[in-house]
């Protein structure tokens, strides 16, 4: 018996198996139709954003790497930072101020050429205050520095180097002596002796 309708089951399997590839071939048929269909209705800019939004997935931006820049005091090397104190308590470090120029400037109550420039930073200072900031360090902290400041009527920051250690670390062999030190924590240039305008005009050219 099993032999007579052997033959018969084979070809209902192969009839079913033709019925469901049929089938499945007429889905896909289907979802492409569809999708072709809601393609050819969508915009311009529709399409753009879907390209763009498979574009972003599969494409990873690589990271740019900030190029480590060695501590030092020469142009181009990195600022050594520092923590002082200012005229009215406040503890002020150079890390601060990253993403701003700063003008570093070491002075002394008692030095004539120092006298003569602080106008200069003071008026520069408040031309571009937006922009960049001034720390100016007193090496000679027994002095009357707060009537040396109001005296010159400056505005900017006067930090006290209480006990050298700034003056040290810089090196500072004379006086005034100015860094610039550019918004990454770069310097950019130094001056030694007492600057006029055009000459800090020319130092953040």
């Amino acid at each position: 018996m099993f032999k007579r309708i052997l033959p018969f089951m084979i070809i209902m399997l192969l009839v079913c198996t033709m019925l469901v590839q049929a089938l499945e071939h007429k889905k896909d048929k289907q979802v492409k139709a569809s999708t072709e269909t809601s393609l050819s209705k969508a915009s311009d800019e529709d399409l753009n954003e879907l390209y763009n939004s498979i574009m972003s997935s599969q494409i990873e931006e690589p990271e740019e790497e900030e190029e480590e820049v060695a501590e030092g005091l020469e142009i181009g090397s990195k600022a050594p930072d520092f923590e002082l104190t200012t005229l009215t308590g406040k503890k002020m470090r150079l890390a601060d101020f990253k993403g701003k120029r700063v003008i570093i400037n070491f002075f002394a109550t008692w030095c004539y050429p120092c006298k003569i420039e602080m106008p200069v930073l003071e008026k520069f200072y408040q031309e571009n205050h937006d922009d960049i900031e001034i720390l100016a360090i007193n090496i000679d902290t027994k002095s009357d520095v707060k009537g040396y400041v109001k005296k010159l009527n400056l505005s900017f920051p006067i930090l006290l180097d209480e006990k050298g250690v700034v003056d040290t670390q810089y090196q500072v062999l004379a006086i005034p002596s100015t860094y610039i030190v550019d918004e990454k924590g770069i310097i950019i240039n130094k001056h030694y002796g007492a600057l006029n305008d055009q000459q800090l005009e020319k130092l953040f050219k």
